[in-house]
This record gives C-alpha cells, sequence and structure tokens, in this order.
C-alpha cells in the first residue's frame, strides 16, 4: 500500500508592510479627524493589546492605510482621507448577530446593517466624524472578540445540563 504523504497548508502570504508616514503628513491629511483618529487608536488599543501596521494602497490618495491586528488577526482598518478617516471591521455572522442585538448608535447600526455581506462576514464601513462615535467601533469590536465554548465542549453541555436539571420553583 503506497504511504500517503500529507502536505503542510501554506499561510496567505501577507501584504508587504509599508512605511509608517510622518505622524506630520499624517495629520495634514486627516485635517480635523486627526483627533477621532487618535481616539479610536486609543480605545481599540485600551481594549485589546494590539499592534499597528501600516500597508500600501494603491486605490487610496493617501497611498497607505493601517491596520490594528492581534497576532495574525485584524481587527480594525483605517483609512486616512483628506479631510476624514473610515473605520473598517468585518464581524463573522456571529459577531454581526450579537452586534445588532447590542446597544450601538442608531447610525453604526443603520451602516451594520447595510454592510456588504462577503464569504468572511459582513464588511462594515464608518466615517467616524467625532469622537463621539468611538463607543460605538469599540463596541463593535467587542462583539468581534467575543468568545463562546463551542457547541459540543463540555462546558457548553454542563451549563444546558445544569439549566435542564434545575428545580423550578
Amino acid at each position: 500500500m503506497a504511504a500517503v504523504k500529507k502536505v503542510a497548508k501554506k499561510a496567505a502570504p501577507k501584504k508587504p508592510a509599508a512605511k509608517a508616514p510622518a505622524s506630520e503628513v499624517l495629520a495634514a491629511e486627516l485635517g480635523p479627524a486627526a483627533a477621532v483618529w487618535d481616539a479610536v487608536i486609543a480605545a481599540v488599543q485600551a481594549v485589546v493589546s494590539c499592534e499597528l501596521d501600516w500597508r500600501p494602497a494603491k486605490k487610496l490618495a493617501f497611498g497607505v492605510y493601517a491596520v490594528l491586528h492581534k497576532k495574525d488577526r485584524n481587527l480594525v482598518y483605517l483609512l486616512p482621507q483628506p479631510g476624514a478617516m473610515e473605520v473598517r471591521v468585518m464581524l463573522g455572522e456571529r459577531a454581526f448577530g450579537l452586534a445588532m442585538a447590542a446597544r450601538l448608535p442608531a447610525r453604526i447600526k443603520k451602516l451594520a446593517a447595510e454592510a456588504k455581506v462577503y464569504p468572511e462576514g459582513h464588511y462594515i464601513q464608518i466615517a467616524p466624524a467625532t469622537a463621539a462615535d468611538v463607543p460605538g467601533i469599540v463596541k463593535l469590536l467587542e462583539c468581534k472578540l467575543e468568545r463562546f465554548p463551542k457547541s459540543g465542549s463540555r462546558f457548553s453541555d454542563r451549563k444546558r445540563d445544569h439549566q435542564k436539571s434545575a428545580p423550578k420553583e
């Protein structure tokens, strides 16, 4: 019998890292949105320890965009635009369900409901106008990071079994 050789899966190639723009150049591009940019980064890093990387983007006027990520998991994309910025978050089905059930600002919930759906999940694009939009972005991130036990795990079964056997009063 012939031996079957296992082939290791290759990881998807990462986009090459771009050089981070000088803070003065970034502030000039963002204009009044520079304060919101800093607030989003600070708020996300307060929720989860993550790194900020820059990646090239030919379609953007600025030429690069930022990604906040933890290890290989991209959490939030930040796109600088002239006088503004855009935040993009990809939510899987479970995270999207949590986000729609969560207390989000009406504007962000509407953007989430209208988001494009890809096989990876819902691609939500938000153009935060003020720092008041930052808590909604953080709430989306918290929904993305929410963890549940797997359906077949002993922990999820134990909780369900405990609820069934609890005496009714």
